[in-house]
């Protein structure tokens, strides 16, 4: 037998889907739909601070290093002399 295999033809597949859930036809979804979709933009809204934040580590990383750093440096610095 040769050819591509074909599955069974199933009648529920050859019918439209919804493009939209059954349930957002009954009462009440509609608000449910617009607290999530309020909610997806607040979570959206602490991302892009959270990143933001995230983008300033390097720099709050180097600053830091620095403050340390200088109070070595100048401890050096006296032993360098004194030798």
């Amino acid at each position: 037998m040769g050819g591509r295999y074909r599955p069974p033809i199933d009648s529920k597949h050859d019918q439209p889907q919804p493009t939209e859930p059954v349930w957002n036809e009954r009462h009440g979804d509609a608000e449910v739909i617009r607290l999530l979709k309020k909610r997806i933009s607040e979570l959206e809204g602490e991302i892009k601070v959270h990143n933001e934040l995230l983008a300033e580590l390097p720099d709050i990383f180097e600053r830091r290093f620095q403050q340390r750093l200088e109070p070595l440096m100048e401890r050096y610095q006296l032993l360098a002399e004194q030798c």
